[in-house]
């Protein structure tokens, strides 16, 4: 196949890689590729709260555990995650969802998206998208 650079025009490329649908005689024409974009988003940010059934990069936040505050479907990287090099990988899913025009769902509260952009984060502000229990006390 072509081979994908991480610069290219937008719609120059309809699908970075092809789906195909063992037994079930479909033809990847675009829709197999965003159902597979749709599934890796919601492994990485379960929109079932009490999922289970996720991978280690991103965590619940406090508020969507305690159920409190605002963005509480919201998920954070894992401090705990032993392989920070896959959120680069990540990352790339991310821009490349961005400059095709993909939709690439993660659920991140204002907090996340604002750390990512290198924009200024605010205790009151921005925090509390993410613990609204430990803003309130402090």
């Amino acid at each position: 196949g072509e081979a994908m650079h991480y610069r290219w025009p937008r719609k120059s490329v309809e699908q970075w890689w092809e789906v195909k649908f063992i037994g079930e005689g479909i033809i990847d024409q675009g829709g197999g590729f965003r159902d597979s974009l749709s599934e890796m988003a919601d492994e990485l940010c379960p929109p079932d709260f009490n999922s289970l059934d996720r991978l280690p990069f991103f965590v619940k936040t406090p508020n969507q555990r305690d159920q409190i505050g605002d963005y509480q479907d919201g998920f954070v990287p894992n401090p705990s995650c032993q392989a920070p090099e896959l959120y680069r990988w990540i990352g790339k899913l991310m821009g490349a969802a961005f400059r095709s025009d993909e939709s690439f769902t993660l659920s991140f509260p204002p907090f996340v998206w604002k750390q990512l952009l290198g924009t200024r984060v605010t205790w009151a502000q921005d925090y509390i998208t993410v613990d609204h229990r430990i803003v309130e006390v402090i």
